[in-house]
């Protein structure tokens, strides 16, 4: 369960929480989600539990810490890059955006234009007059 999802959303502390805080928050997580409270849903219950023993166990640990906290850190990165790359267009992107009459920088306009334009003029003097 918690492979996936952020520990400190799991035990719904900020990253920046001391040890006692991050107790109580434990404290207050368990008895919520503990089998013996939840009658009826008891699997649910301890699959919510386990996941937030292993943050605890994790976020507990100065050492083990840092290095999650190193660990999101560099994954973060990660998406940002990637989600900052899927956003850059190529000229073709541009010029149907153009076409479309959508919003495009003054560059763009002008890059296409020059590319449609010197397209144009070139075929016309291959023609055999």
């Amino acid at each position: 369960m918690a492979a996936s999802s952020d520990f400190y959303q799991v035990l719904t502390v900020r990253r920046d929480a001391t040890p006692q805080q991050l107790k109580a928050a434990f404290r207050k997580k368990a008895m919520r989600y503990h089998p013996d409270h939840n009658p009826g849903r008891e699997e649910w219950a301890n699959r919510k539990l386990k996941g937030i023993i292993e943050a605890y166990e994790v976020l507990g640990d100065p050492e083990r810490r840092r290095a999650y906290n190193r660990r999101l850190a560099q994954t973060e990165v990660m998406v940002r890059r990637k989600n900052s790359a899927s956003r850059s267009k190529s000229v073709s992107q541009y010029m149907v955006d153009i076409m479309r009459h959508r919003a495009t920088p003054s560059w763009a306009r002008k890059m296409a234009f020059a590319f449609v334009f010197f397209d144009y003029y070139s075929k016309e003097n291959r023609k055999v007059k």
